[in-house]
Parts: structure tokens; sequence; C-alpha cells
């Protein structure tokens, strides 16, 4: 019997010797698996810190100044920083931070819209009212957005329009360009100005822009054809430039006057040689966007009559879209 009793307790001792090791083994292997993730984590940095220093050693990067610091998103935990606070000018990094404020503000399915309009009525082929282009910052709008409405009104059975044509960018304010723009870079299509209503001329979506295409003439010392895309008399163009023996160099210089649409083109094209292209800038793309709508409008027979005009206004409450 004592033998039984004893052999119980041994086995009791046993089985409570293995439970209350349970609990050391486990945190034993818990803190294993965190000192692996922190030796993993540190790599990660250390690996992080390597890259970019490789990167910033580069001799291509010599004479100039690099501000760099990361941050973990989970904690904003700095995970490498290089001249951190040095005041540079951001340049294309701002777009990380207006695409990702744009993201969490509109969202990923949100649509920029332009909109026509009228606050009057269809009389016959006359619309008795004024026709609104109201933008609402679409960067893509391009002339065969601007078609298509005018096919809609068409299509409505309007060819004449006993009012006006006003182009609407409201949704926006009137500042046109950002402090530190530098002067010199206002006919170009990186320093287009910003508007509401504005329109593109191709798919590369240089919003504000007009495409000016150079071209020899076929004759030595002739001017050089130039062509515009989309077609607009918004802007003019002043030809200076000559066309010149096909084995003469060419530099062609296509530059739009500060405070104005005028597009001086100067220097000189060899004959047979490949056209010069620019994407300029226009001075108040508001009015470039609806002189296009103007020719639109009547490339579809539609014109205006009486004391028309066109200009800039706000679309009134009571307008009702042009569907």
């Amino acid at each position: 019997m004592n033998s039984l009793m004893n052999g119980k307790k041994l086995f009791l001792l046993v089985v409570m010797s293995l439970l209350l090791a349970l609990p050391i083994a486990h945190e034993s292997q818990t803190s294993q698996a965190e000192a692996a993730a922190q030796t993993q984590a540190i790599k990660a940095e250390t690996d992080l810190e390597q890259q970019i220093d490789r990167i910033l050693q580069d001799k291509r990067l010599e004479g100039a100044i690099s501000g760099v610091h990361v941050r973990r998103a989970s904690d904003g935990k700095t995970l490498y920083q290089h001249d951190a606070d040095i005041r540079l000018r951001p340049a294309s990094n701002m777009k990380l931070l207006t695409g990702s404020a744009a993201l969490d503000v509109l969202g990923p399915d949100y649509r920029f819209k332009t909109e026509v309009l009228s606050d009057g009525k269809v009389r016959g082929k006359v619309l008795q009212g004024n026709i609104y282009l109201r933008g609402k910052g679409d960067p893509t709008l391009m002339k065969e957005d601007l078609d298509k409405f005018a096919k809609v009104l068409r299509k409505q059975g309007i060819q004449k329009i006993h009012g006006d044509l006003i182009a609407d960018d409201t949704r926006y304010d009137d500042i046109r360009y950002s402090q530190d723009l530098n002067w010199s870079d206002e006919s170009n299509y990186v320093g287009a100005q910003v508007s509401a209503l504005t329109l593109s001329p191709n798919e590369d979506y240089d919003a504000g822009t007009v495409i000016v295409d150079v071209n020899p003439a076929k004759r030595t010392g002739s001017k050089p054809t130039v062509s515009l895309t989309p077609k607009t008399d918004y802007v003019k163009i002043i030809n200076k430039a000559k066309t010149v023996g096909k084995n003469e160099a060419k530099h062609i210089s296509i530059e739009r006057e500060h405070g104005t649409n005028n597009i001086v083109v100067s220097g000189q094209i060899p004959a047979e040689a490949s056209s010069s292209r620019a994407w300029v800038a226009v001075w108040e793309p508001t009015g470039y966007a609806l002189d296009v709508f103007k020719k639109s409008l009547q490339a579809q027979g539609i014109k205006q009559i009486g004391n028309s005009k066109i200009r800039s206004g706000k679309t009134p409450k009571h307008a009702k879209k042009v569907d």
C-alpha cells in the first residue's frame, strides 16, 4: 500500500514539474521570436541605410545637395535621414504629397467633371439664353470632349444661340501661379497656369498648353509653316524664323511673350528637316478652353446671334445641364 502511494506521489510530482516547465518554455520561445524579429528589423534598417548611402555617394550627384528623411508609416519612427533639415525646393517630390492628399480626401474613384449648362429655352432652332461651360478642375479635358458637347446641342435642334457663351472657372480661385515660379518658365508646359477650366492638347495631358509645330517651307529663305494643336485664335503666332539650306544647323525658339498670348517663333530650320515642336503654356487658360469650345460649336453649324458675347462668369443656380 505504501509503495502504491509513493508511486502516485512520484507521478504527481513529475506531472507538476512538466506543467511548471511549459510556461517557461513558451516564454523562452516567445523571447526568441521577438529577438529574431528585432534582429530582422535592425537588419532591414541597416540595409536601407546602406542602399540610400550608395545612391547618395554616386559620382553623378557630385555638386548636388540632397535631403532625405525616411519614416516608418506605422508609427512615424525615423528610419533614415541625411541633411533632412536643409530647405530645398521640393520639385516633383511634391506630387507624392498632393497625390496622397487627393486620394485620401477624394478617394480613388473620384472623377473630375466638366459641364455644359444653359439658363435659356429652345424656341425652334434658337436657344434663347446663355450657354455656360463650367469647369471643375479636369486636367484631361480635350477638344474631343468639347466636340461631344457641341454635338449634343446640335441633336437638340439648336443652330443659333441668342445669348452669351460663358466660361465658369469659379470652382478654383483666380491665383494662376505658385509664388516661387520662375518668370522664365511661364511659357513652358511645366509652368502652365492653374484654372478650374483648362484644356489639354493631347493625351499627354499638359493642361493649359497648346502644341506648336514648326515645319520647313518648300523654298529656302521662306518662313517655315507653323501649326497649332488644337486650332485656336486665342494665341497669336509671330513668325520670325526662316528656312535655310538642308545642310545648315537647326535652332528654333518657340516662346510666349510675358503677359500675352503672342507666341514668337524665331531661328532657322533646314529644308527637309524634321519639325520642331513645343508645348506652350497659354496666358489665362479659361479663355483658351472657351475659344476651342466656340470652334466646336461652329463646326456643328451652331453660331451666336444678336449682341451675344464671349466672356467669363458664374453659372446661376437655376441653369440646367445640357444632356
